[in-house]
This record gives C-alpha cells, sequence and structure tokens, in this order.
C-alpha cells in the first residue's frame, strides 16, 4: 500500500490594494500683516504725500485696515471753530450738509467743555441741534502733532471707545498732523543773480508800459428791449403742471 496522502486546505488571501499617493498636504496661509506692519505701511504712505490733497485721502480712508470706525472725518480748527477737510468715503466735503453742520456744532460745544488738546472718547447726541439720524454715535477726537491747536482726525462708529482701542488712533492722527503741517510750510527759493537781472528788467519794462495811454471805458445801466415783442398764449385754459428746462 502506498503512504497515505495529506490534503493541506490553502487560504486564499485578498491582493494587496495598489498604493495610490497621497495628497499634498495642504499648504500653510501666509502670515497676516500684524497691527504694528500695518501702521508702518500706513505712516510710509503718510510721508510719501507730495501735497495735503494727497494727504487727506490718505488719511481718511486708509486707517480702516487697522482701526474698527464708521467713519474718518480729518478737520482743521480755529479756537472752537471747526472745518471739515476729508471724509471717509468722499470725493468732496459739502460744508453746508447737515451731517457737517450737526457734529462741526457738536463739536464746537464740545471744545468749550473740554480740552481737545488730548485725545478724548465722547458721544454724539442724535437729539442736539433739532436732531440728526445718524448710526455712528460713539466719538474719538484725537488732536495732530506736535501742534493740538492746529485740528485732528475724529473717528465715529457704533460700539463705544475702551481704552485699548485709543492707541492706534491717537498715534495715527500723530503722523497725519505731522505731516499736515510739513506740507503746510512753503521754503523760499533763494534768486539768482540772473534771475534777479531778470524780474529787474521786467519792473521797468511795466513801468514803461504804464506810460502809453490807453482809452479808457466804463459801464453804465442799461436797458434791453426787443425790437418786435409778441406774446405766447396756450390754445386753452389750465394750469402748468411741470416745466421741462431748468431755470437760467
Amino acid at each position: 500500500m502506498g503512504a497515505p496522502v495529506k490534503i493541506v486546505k490553502s487560504e486564499t488571501r485578498p491582493a494587496p490594494k495598489p498604493e495610490t499617493a497621497k495628497p499634498d498636504a495642504p499648504k500653510p496661509d501666509m502670515a497676516k500683516p500684524s497691527a504694528l506692519q500695518i501702521l508702518l505701511a500706513l505712516e510710509g504712505e503718510a510721508m510719501g504725500c507730495s501735497d495735503r490733497l494727497a494727504l487727506k485721502h490718505v488719511a481718511v480712508n486708509k486707517p480702516r485696515a487697522l482701526v474698527e470706525t464708521g467713519h474718518i472725518f480729518l478737520l482743521t480748527r480755529s479756537g472752537h471753530k471747526f472745518k471739515f477737510e476729508a471724509i471717509s468715503s468722499q470725493a468732496v466735503v459739502e460744508k453746508n450738509a447737515p451731517l457737517v453742520q450737526w457734529i462741526s456744532r457738536q463739536l464746537s460745544h464740545l471744545s468749550r467743555a473740554h480740552d481737545l488738546s488730548k485725545p478724548l472718547p465722547f458721544g454724539l447726541d442724535p437729539k442736539a441741534d433739532g436732531g440728526f439720524d445718524y448710526p455712528f454715535l460713539n466719538g474719538f477726537y484725537a488732536p495732530f502733532a506736535p501742534d493740538p491747536a492746529r485740528g485732528g482726525l475724529l473717528f465715529t462708529r457704533e460700539r463705544k471707545w475702551e481704552e485699548k482701542d485709543l492707541h492706534i488712533p491717537t498715534r495715527l492722527a500723530q503722523i497725519y498732523g505731522l505731516q499736515w503741517t510739513a506740507l503746510g510750510t512753503k521754503k523760499r527759493s533763494r534768486l539768482s543773480g540772473k534771475k534777479k537781472l531778470w524780474l529787474s528788467g521786467a519792473a521797468i519794462l511795466s513801468a514803461l508800459i504804464l506810460c502809453i495811454p490807453v482809452p479808457v471805458t466804463s459801464l453804465a445801466p442799461a436797458e434791453i428791449v426787443a425790437s418786435a415783442p409778441f406774446i405766447v398764449t396756450a390754445p386753452m385754459d389750465g394750469v402748468i403742471k411741470a416745466l421741462h428746462v431748468a431755470p437760467g
């Protein structure tokens, strides 16, 4: 007899899955600039302004990237009177606008009751001076440097100003105040010898021209009368509803 045959049961194992490429890990976002970096950028932009017109635009619009505010006003002052030089998001300041007049009167009252040579948070009264519907009733006035009497920046918003919120607006007012003063100082140019000679010659020539007789005319009151007047009438009676031509 032959040797017994041992039957071994074979186990089938699943074939290994093919390795798939792992997706790249998401790249970390670039770090956002800090408040100090933004402040330094705003300072550099202010120092790069060539005139006050450019500075006005920068001062009332760019700080919004750093300060939570509804409106920013650039003001100059003479005693208790304030002049609105620029308003955020507005190309031109209308001095007779109701908002300008309403805030201006409240600032005048505020300057008589408080020392505005120092930063001051305050509340606008919606019922004062006839009342005005304005959403940003929490104001913060930050004076210019080095001369606070020249004016300052007014920040308004809905939320109340806390002590931690006052440092950056105060610093911004100092930066823009320094540049405002610098741009207002005009340097006198020295005249060279040739320029002095040309000016002297121009003055002599002007004096000689004044000696030439010139016929003189004068204005007198006059009345303009139509040569062939006629009356324009409507074909029927009625009331004028609208004039489609503007006056003038």
